[in-house]
């Protein structure tokens, strides 16, 4: 991914090039154009050898910007944007020339901290069309205060409060920013008569706000001035200095925190280059990713359909295979799965008005009957209110014999196993006996088989078919 952040005024163009492979961002590029057609036309040349791809990235200037940072009573995600438009609302003055950005930059677990930067249509616009008076066309306006931000949290990830002060050629801007979003932005002219008033200016600002101006600040200075800039700074700010690592840094420093603004994924980028605001670059590169999207979608579909198509086509060549071996060899072969169903709906149709010649339901008591004759037996009955008598251990129903497709005519056989303690042998004998006699569950044609051992009996019988 390549993104290319531009610093634009009268007289040069300030370039950074910046490329991006998963998460490490590395800076290919820095280097200063002058305002003409013919170096635009170079810069696209240049841009074409790294990637046929980029991101133009640009910004509109702080005094043209408005930020207003909002409160709310509120940790959801989903309420905070459902509130926002309400919220806004009060803060836009002329709606029908505005534009906001907004970024959700802190949530806790009682409030969150929302950051909202307003401009205007007719300024957007301009901005627009300076950029393509030169021949540039951008894909992302953001502003220079939010550019600023990002880049100083790049060069110093862990800072997590600090000022930041950056002289331009024309416009001195202010930054004070903690728990990594920013809190206020000024400018002021950047004339050397009036710095450090102005300078004064913005401390008195920041300690009325109640803001830590002992905190660490860096001072940034685009073009090198006859002024001691960073000696007049630390006599009103009295936090530690930090410096650039890299001196080359100091002019490109917003047009490397415009790359990077662009390539961020923290969702709290400010763009105002959306919806209906987006420039013919940003619409092409949008629709040109929906165009790939929705043709990766098709080209999905239609190996999803030819694999479905392919998978079943396979199953119905084995249904149809194993429904031909089953079926009776003097019935005619069917030619297709359509001959299949048809011959089958016609078997359905013979099962449906034929009478079967054997009963599809079981001709011997059911295991609920036994059951229900086991718990109603004398013997259990008889001794239920002493206090020793007979257990049931286990009880085993057992289906010896029934018809199948072979052998239809066979009969329904039904066996019983039950096992059982007895405190007196005399309670079991009885038990023994009630199974010998003739009645309405036992088949006495068939043995009943006994084992005892112990105070421990089982015994086996065949069920009585019913009538």
């Amino acid at each position: 991914m390549v993104t290319v952040g531009i610093t634009l005024n009268q007289e040069h163009l300030r370039i950074a090039i910046l490329t991006k492979k998963k998460s490490q961002i590395t800076i290919q590029k820095l280097y200063t154009l002058t305002n003409f057609p013919d170096s635009v036309k170079q810069l696209y040349r240049d841009l074409s050898i790294y990637n046929k791809k980029f991101t133009i990235s640009t910004f509109l200037e702080t005094q043209d910007v408005i930020l207003r940072r909002l409160v709310l009573p509120l940790t959801e995600k989903r309420k905070i944007l459902e509130t926002l438009p309400f919220q806004i609302d009060s803060l836009v003055i002329t709606p029908n020339d505005s534009m906001v950005s907004v970024c959700i930059d802190q949530i806790s677990k009682k409030s969150s901290s929302v950051g909202v930067f307003i401009t205007s249509q007719s300024l957007f616009f301009k901005h627009i069309q300076s950029l393509e008076d030169t021949g540039l066309h951008t894909h992302f306006v953001s502003c220079s205060s939010s550019s600023l931000f990002r880049f100083i949290t790049w060069v110093f990830p862990e800072q997590k409060t600090g000022i930041v002060i950056h002289i331009g050629p024309q416009e001195m801007l202010c930054l004070f920013y903690q728990e990594n979003y920013i809190e206020s932005a000024k400018t002021f002219s950047s004339d050397p008569t009036y710095l450090q008033k102005n300078l004064e200016k913005y401390q008195f600002f920041l300690t009325q706000k109640g803001w830590d101006t002992n905190c660490p600040y860096v001072c940034i200075e685009e073009t090198p001035s006859f002024v001691d800039f960073k000696s007049l700074v630390g006599k009103i700010f009295s936090g530690k200095q930090l410096f650039l690592e890299d001196p080359n840094h100091h002019p490109y420093a917003l047009s490397i925190g415009a790359a990077l603004e662009a390539v961020a994924e923290d969702g709290n980028q400010v763009n105002f280059s959306q919806k209906m605001f987006m420039t013919k670059k940003t619409k092409q590169h949008f629709f040109k990713k929906t165009f790939y999207y929705l043709g990766a979608c098709a080209v999905l579909n239609l190996i999803s359909l030819i694999g479905v198509q392919t998978y079943l086509h396979k199953k119905q060549t084995a249904l149809f295979a194993h429904i031909t071996s089953i079926l009776p060899k003097h019935t005619h072969s069917p030619k297709s799965i359509q001959d299949c169903q048809e011959h089958l709906l016609s078997l359905k149709n013979k099962l449906s008005i034929q009478k079967l010649p054997f009963s599809l339901l079981p001709t011997v008591p059911k295991v609920s009957d036994v059951l229900a004759w086991i718990s109603a037996h004398p013997a259990f009955i008889n001794e239920a209110k002493a206090k020793d008598g007979i257990e049931v251990l286990s009880i085993h129903y057992q289906m010896l014999k029934y018809p199948t497709v072979d052998q239809k005519n066979t009969s329904y056989e039904a066996q019983v196993e039950i096992e059982f303690t007895a405190a007196a042998p005399r309670l079991a004998r009885v038990f023994h006996e009630s199974l010998l006699k003739e009645n309405q569950m036992i088949y006495t044609k068939k043995p009943v088989q006994w084992h005892a051992q112990g105070n421990k009996y089982r015994a086996i019988f065949t069920l009585k078919p019913l009538n």
